[in-house]
């Protein structure tokens, strides 16, 4: 099963994309759990301060849970700023643009 791992992060201040950065790299580095297939950061172009962090998963489990990556990086955001944390499964993928 495949599915994302969202983590919204929404703070008052641009120069905490360093930060953010920081917390990612140390809490992927200290995961325990299974690796993620990938985790990617993204940043609002308009809005400097609206992060986005997609962490995908493919594992063999019958229903997608919350990672302890997830929860680990939510903690640390929270404290700075305001956090969504949210799973998105795989429904379907298309392949064909003209």
């Amino acid at each position: 099963m495949t599915w994302l791992e969202t983590i919204n992060f929404r703070s008052t201040r641009k120069e905490l994309l360093e930060v953010v950065q920081n917390i990612l790299e140390e809490a992927v580095f200290k995961c325990t759990d299974t690796p993620p297939q990938e985790c990617l950061l993204y940043r609002d172009p308009l809005v400097g301060c609206d992060l986005t962090i997609h962490i995908i998963w493919s594992l063999k489990v019958s229903h997608p849970r919350k990672s302890g990556l997830g929860k680990e990086i939510s903690y640390h955001l929270g404290k700075i700023g305001l956090v969504s944390h949210s799973l998105w499964e795989k429904h379907a993928r298309y392949t064909q643009f003209k």
